[in-house]
């Protein structure tokens, strides 16, 4: 069956889950809150953590890999063909495949940079695992650390996206949660299973105190200095 199909069928199947109140911080921006790695008690984390609290040992041996074999993973090795009216399937090396909804005109991100998107996670059967537009806010990491929210297969993904991509995805079960499977607070990943992404990569501006980042339809995210535009969520520099 093809991508986009099993998607709609998945979409159709299941709404959106809500995220509690409870797990949204009273008092808070919702412009400018972000999600992002979590810490061991699987809490969300500020920004000023988020930049600190990176684990430079890991990144050092992720920049130490060849830029050959970073390319490689995300490799196109097949191209399958959609029916009439349906778009057409790109497969990874690594066993990803995706399709292209919107391109973008932003750049590709480097191994390193803070990236935000948005982003909706499904089962097969349609469950929802993970929904940043349910929950108001985008997921921010940084690339090259995976971590609960971001699996090897989603981290792969984004970093073959330029800014402003929206890109349909599916993950094989062995670059997503593997035989463990994983429990989130919108939903559950049973195991060995396949993961389902619509994933929007967000174009993001430095300014005065950091990025400002949003949707390719409304970048520049900041016409003039000082503003911050209704979608645009910040991010503290590191």
């Amino acid at each position: 069956m093809a991508l986009k199909s099993i998607i709609s069928r998945a979409a159709a199947q299941k709404p959106p889950l809500q995220v509690p109140a409870s797990n949204v911080p009273a008092g808070s921006d919702r412009r400018s809150r972000v999600s992002s790695c979590e810490r061991p008690a699987d809490q969300v984390i500020s920004r000023r953590d988020l930049n600190a609290g990176i684990a430079m040992t890991a990144l050092a041996a992720w920049q130490m890999m060849a830029p050959a074999a970073q390319a490689r993973e995300s490799a196109i090795v097949e191209v399958m063909k959609g029916a009439e009216g349906e778009r057409d399937l790109l497969m990874t090396a690594t066993g990803i495949k995706y399709t292209e909804l919107t391109s973008g005109k932003g750049d590709k991100p480097r191994t390193g940079d803070l990236v935000m998107v948005d982003l909706v996670g499904r089962t097969e059967d349609g469950e929802v695992f993970l929904d940043t537009k349910a929950a108001g806010t985008p997921l921010a990491f940084q690339m090259g650390q995976t971590n609960k929210y971001v699996p090897e297969g989603l981290m792969q993904t984004v970093e073959s996206m330029k800014g402003g991509d929206v890109r349909l995805a599916v993950v094989p079960a062995s670059l997503g949660y593997g035989a463990s499977g994983m429990k989130l607070a919108q939903g559950s990943v049973p195991p060995n299973a396949k993961l389902y992404y619509e994933v929007e990569l967000l174009r993001c501006q430095t300014f005065t105190i950091g990025l400002a980042c949003c949707s390719d339809a409304s970048f520049p995210c900041i016409k003039n200095q000082g503003d911050l535009p209704e979608g645009a969520q910040e991010v503290a520099a590191p």
